[in-house]
């Protein structure tokens, strides 16, 4: 893939294997834990769009019971937009990180990169909606530093449109396609959710990493985690760098909430 960064190789890591265990891991003393938890597909259930999403009423309050017992050593990390979190997020006081670390708010200050609505995004900008025209069913999603085309209606226009953005970036450096879920984002190369995990985490001394996500762009997440001496969990199957697997964002949810009656408990019971 043009411009894409092989970060695993970077860092010493080896290819992706299946998950090693599908076990609950134990529970861990939340007072030296910084949480890095992903959005779609590991909070809330995948939807077909993005705007259909259907929100735990219970989340917002499980989110704050964990800051709390980490001391604020929790962020949520998405490739979403913030103003979406900040939208179906709407009683979470915590950190907050969208568009995969291009944006994010924290103890109230946001912050953007400066590549969010620059002129080159805006040329990429015009070029896909010209683009996604003429594909019945594709969806295009505009974010501040991003251009993202969802094919979960369309599944057979995936291979097209990857040309597409492959050769949109072709020879241009500081941009990459990034893969998804039934998605593909064409964004700067430096912004990772990996990357936005080092840089808070250099203001979290002392603290065991763990990332929870379910897609290959938190893959970046579960290396930083297990490169900083924690462990990655991934909802679902599929070749992983994380250490554990939960069957679903129901059984992450109970996970997490036993977390909270129980910061330094023993092994939840798997569900």
């Amino acid at each position: 893939m043009p411009n894409q960064v092989n970060y695993y190789e970077m860092i010493g890591f080896q290819s992706a294997t299946p998950c090693p265990s599908s076990d609950l891991p134990e529970t861990p003393d939340l007072s030296h834990t910084a949480l890095f938890l992903d959005f779609d597909g590991t909070l809330t259930e995948i939807a077909p769009r993005p705007d259909e999403i259907s929100i735990d009423p219970a989340l917002p309050r499980i989110l704050n019971d964990l800051a709390r017992a980490t001391d604020g050593a929790l962020a949520v990390v998405s490739g979403r937009r913030l103003a979406d979190l900040e939208h179906y997020l709407p009683g979470f006081r915590g950190v907050l990180v969208g568009c995969h670390g291009a944006e994010r708010r924290i103890g109230g200050t946001y912050e953007r990169i400066d590549e969010c609505d620059c002129e080159t995004l805006e040329g990429f900008r015009d070029v896909v909606r010209a683009w996604v025209r003429h594909k019945e069913k594709v969806l295009l999603e505009e974010k501040p530093a991003s251009v993202v085309l969802h094919f979960r209606q369309a599944p057979e226009a995936m291979t097209e449109g990857e040309h597409f953005l492959n050769s949109l970036v072709e020879g241009l450096d500081g941009w990459t396609v990034h893969h998804a879920k039934m998605a593909l984002e064409l964004i700067p190369s430096r912004v990772s959710k990996g990357g936005a995990v080092t840089e808070l985490l250099s203001h979290m001394p002392d603290r065991t990493p763990i990332a929870i996500g379910d897609d290959t762009t938190d893959e970046t997440m579960f290396a930083v985690a297990t490169q900083n001496g924690g462990y990655g969990i991934r909802v679902g199957d599929g070749d992983t760098h994380a250490k554990h697997c939960i069957a679903s964002v129901e059984t992450l949810r109970r996970m997490l909430e036993s977390w909270v009656r129980d910061p330094r408990g023993v092994k939840c019971p798997n569900a």
